[in-house]
């Protein structure tokens, strides 16, 4: 049993040494991996400003006459932790509801959890959401009818953390074999002594 344990503690400390790492690590604003030239950028019928990069974007949503999105995609190298501070504003005469922001992961939109349809004409928030390793997520604008006038988002802030899964996973994966050893040995002693 001690040696199990001395194998198990010896092979912890290799496999903490070796991937030694901080626990999560953030991107501020459109850097490294994320900067704006590693995006693929979709305007559809609507514009994407990307002059204020790496610290900001500004959306203008399609008004004409489409249902469309504007957007920026990009595939992610691991787990995140997606932030993105924002300000809205719309000339669209019905109102916020038919243009807004909106996030994309794998293929498929949400509307920003921090928006309000029914809300202000001019509104702000912080959206947060969470994206796996190897999926492609974007943000960007949608129009429902694309007339009336259309919404600008600006994207001010950008934060992308990331989530350490591969070595939470690998100390699971040492605690399992741990306790596997413990048991077999158990079960063989108890098989000795009966």
């Amino acid at each position: 049993m001690k040696k199990i344990l001395l194998l198990s503690g010896l092979i912890f400390l290799i496999v903490s040494a070796l991937s030694a790492q901080p626990l999560t690590t953030s991107t501020y604003g459109l850097n490294g991996y994320y900067d704006i030239s590693n995006w693929n950028i979709i305007p559809n019928s609507g514009t994407i400003n990307t002059s204020g990069a790496p610290n900001s974007l500004v959306f203008v949503s399609g008004n004409s006459g489409d249902t469309d999105t504007t957007y920026i995609s990009i595939p992610s190298p691991n787990w995140l932790i997606v932030k993105i501070g924002w300000t809205y504003t719309t000339a669209d005469s019905d109102g916020p509801r038919w243009d807004y922001p909106v996030y994309i992961l794998n293929g498929v939109m949400h509307q920003f959890s921090s928006y309000n349809v029914y809300g202000s004409d001019v509104q702000s928030g912080l959206e947060t959401f969470t994206v796996k390793e190897g999926d492609t997520f974007g943000i960007g604008v949608y129009t429902v009818d694309g007339v009336m006038g259309s919404c600008t988002v600006n994207s001010i802030a950008f934060e992308f953390k990331t989530v350490p899964v591969a070595l939470s996973t690998v100390l699971i994966a040492f605690v399992l074999i741990g306790v596997t050893f413990f048991v077999r040995k158990r079960i063989r002693e108890s098989r000795v002594i009966a």
